[in-house]
């Protein structure tokens, strides 16, 4: 049994870095040759008739197979897609079966949408978008509207007693309102935080000098959560790590996921990760701000026990994570909300201003 588990756990890893290795590839380079997705996360969908859906524990054609549904029966689309080995693949619940299923290939789809679900088929509205600029002290960023429709700057106090994720000496802080991701989770308000390096290394106890290596060395590999400080749950997965310049400095965004316990990953609780330094070493950024994506289905999908079957996901967990990960890596920037262009661009316009 241990040994079967062993050769299982190296095939899991050899696919999963496998796959890196063509993530810069780009979903339509990867699924051309089948038809586009066409379904929808957290909604039914049917096996086509006379057919049988393989259920994997991975995206993969080498993903171990757990199960099948039949022609016709009825599965719930739990997350995806995820583009590999051309296909595109869903993470399925078929009576309590959770794994990953392909969705078609060129002559037709395997998963179909039921007949009797309604789409949403009206245009996109274009909504005009404006920028504003925020000058604070000798700091300022240009932000658009579908961002935040203000920003409120202030300088706030020292936190010297707590758990060390609260710790912080004072510093400038700007908060966004009216963040269209917000109303999807419950954590803390969207912001901005600009720290003295030496207070914050000081009263934190922690060191940024893995960060100030880090954007010394743009052109090495990112290590994984750097500049990131300790919180009150666990950095589950980081994907997409970028150094972004800025005016005056530098820095490390990336998508993470942080979580207390094994449970699914729902709407709004992917966070987009900004952590740098200005050029002179005076001045720690961080940011973590939420986005909303329809890759990720929305709280009140897994509390529905009539559509979620929890066990069966706390099952699948240790496949479900990298495969959610990878999925992250090959989604364009507009998957989420804000997008990550929106998000970088702001970023980019970030100046600070020389310190006295």
């Amino acid at each position: 049994m241990q040994r079967h588990f062993f050769v299982f756990f190296m095939i899991v890893v050899l696919l999963i870095l496998n796959i890196s290795l063509v993530q810069g590839q780009s979903d339509v380079d990867d699924c051309s040759g089948v038809l586009p997705p066409h379904l929808v996360v957290g909604q039914p969908a049917q096996v086509a008739p006379e057919n049988a859906s393989r259920i994997r524990d991975f995206p993969s054609l080498e993903g171990y197979i757990l199960g099948q549904s039949g022609g016709g029966d009825t599965i719930v689309v739990i997350n995806g897609p995820v583009c590999n080995d051309n296909f595109q693949w869903w993470f399925v619940d078929y009576e309590g079966l959770m794994g990953w299923s392909a969705e078609g290939d060129d002559d037709g789809y395997w998963l179909e949408l039921p007949s009797d679900l309604e789409l949403d088929s009206s245009p996109t509205v274009l909504t005009p978008v404006t920028s504003t600029y925020v000058e604070f002290d000798k700091f300022s960023i240009t932000l658009t509207t579908d961002i935040a429709s203000q920003v409120v700057t202030e300088i706030v106090p020292d936190v010297l007693e707590g758990p060390i994720w609260v710790l912080a000496p004072a510093h400038y802080q700007l908060t966004f309102e009216d963040y269209p991701a917000e109303e999807e989770v419950y954590i803390a308000p969207q912001q901005i935080h600009i720290y003295p390096t030496d207070g914050y290394e000081q009263v934190t106890g922690l060191s940024l000098d893995e960060l100030r290596e880090t954007l010394s060395n743009p052109d090495e590999k990112i290590p994984f959560g750097v500049g990131v400080p300790p919180a009150g749950a666990r950095l589950v997965f980081t994907t997409e790590p970028t150094i972004i310049n800025f005016q005056g400095g530098s820095a490390v965004r990336y998508i993470a996921h942080y979580s207390q316990a094994y449970v699914p990953i729902v709407d709004g609780e992917i966070q987009y990760v900004f952590t740098g330094l200005s050029d002179d070493g005076k001045w720690f950024i961080l940011s973590k701000l939420s986005l909303a994506s329809t890759l990720t289905p929305s709280r009140a999908f897994y509390l529905d026990e009539t559509r979620f079957n929890r066990d069966a996901l706390y099952a699948a967990y240790e496949t479900y994570i990298p495969a959610i990960k990878l999925m992250l890596d090959n989604a364009p920037s507009s998957a989420f909300t804000p997008s990550l262009d929106a998000l970088d661009t702001m970023f980019s316009s970030l100046s600070i201003g020389e310190s006295p």
